[in-house]
């Protein structure tokens, strides 16, 4: 074998070996293309949601483990930690539509953190930004949202702060790879580009 197929092989080696690496790390991943059409279609129904000022369904995307969590660190029935959260919910709308607020929520899954942990859970890390404006202020806000498949199924929560990431891990303590994305506050003037 002379000098130059010798080179050949190996260059096709040292390309073969990272590609299948990338494959067989990609393969352990199972968030896949329906999982995307899936968390799509939930987070078009936060932001419609949102703009309607009707976050009843927002709620029910929240993990049951989280309100479950809630139950246990309350002492209250877990249909009672729903309720609550429901008129706290409740309570922000009717001041923000007292204020004439227009509301607009976005999710950027293109830039998402895709992660799997030990156990199999797939979970996302999702930059967000969030705006409100009326007739004489805005504010912008940017912050990061977890995606995660239990049991089957997608449940999405906003992550605010460590309190947010201490409760996650003590539910799903698998999931090690939990961030947040730098959140900002950007106050404006409505018509100012």
């Amino acid at each position: 074998m002379n000098l130059f197929s010798k080179s050949l092989k190996l260059s096709a080696l040292s390309l073969a070996l990272p590609v299948s690496m990338l494959l067989a790390s990609s393969s352990a991943m199972a968030f896949d293309t329906q999982d995307r059409a899936t968390l799509e279609q939930q987070i078009k129904q936060i932001s419609q949601s949102t703009e309607d000022l009707n976050f009843d369904r927002v709620l029910s995307m929240m993990p049951p483990k989280v309100l479950a969590y809630f139950a246990q660190k309350t002492g209250l029935p877990v249909a009672s930690v729903k309720q609550m959260l429901a008129e706290q919910t409740k309570q922000v709308v009717a001041d923000l539509a007292k204020d004439n607020m227009k509301i607009s929520y976005m999710a950027d899954l293109d830039h998402a953190k895709i992660h799997q942990s030990k156990l199999g859970h797939d979970y996302l890390i999702i930059p967000t930004e969030f705006d409100m404006m009326n007739d004489d202020t805005g504010m912008e806000m940017t912050g990061t949202l977890l995606a995660i498949k239990d049991e089957g199924q997608w449940y999405l929560m906003r992550l605010d702060g460590q309190s947010h990431l201490d409760i996650i891990k003590d539910i799903y303590p698998d999931l090690t790879e939990l961030s947040l994305f730098e959140p900002t506050v950007n106050y404006y003037e409505p018509g100012e580009d």
